[in-house]
């Protein structure tokens, strides 16, 4: 089963055969992205963090300042496993933002904390 949710010209994927939810604030921002039209409002990067079977907000960067040094910087840890989703910027065919999902599991992070990202990838498309 999958799911589609849709905000403006902002769209993610999300299908079901893990078991992690979406938490609110996550899907709030989603909302706010779409509402932002002015590039000074929008976000280059979202960490997304799985907590308690939950895709879960853990921190953005402004657009214009997701390069990667200042992500590896504030969003990557070398023991916390994470999605990224990186605005790359422009729209495709249909009007809809542009976005990398990046996976970052490091070999440092506890093997518990690793788990539930190599089967919540799938979960989690852009």
């Amino acid at each position: 089963m999958q799911s589609d949710f849709h905000f403006g010209g902002f769209s993610v994927r999300m299908t079901h055969g893990t078991s992690f939810s979406v938490a609110d604030d996550l899907l709030a921002l989603f909302e706010a992205q779409c509402a932002a039209r002015e590039r000074s409002a929008q976000l280059g990067a979202l960490q997304v963090l799985i907590r308690d079977e939950r895709f879960a907000l853990g921190g953005s960067l402004p657009a214009g300042s997701s390069s990667s040094q200042r992500l590896k910087a504030e969003l990557l840890s070398e023991s916390t496993p994470c999605y990224v989703l990186v605005r790359l910027g422009g729209e495709d065919g249909v009007g809809k933002a542009v976005w990398a999902l990046v996976s970052f599991v490091p070999d440092t992070a506890p093997a518990r904390e690793k788990m539930p990202y190599s089967s919540g990838r799938e979960g989690l498309r852009p």
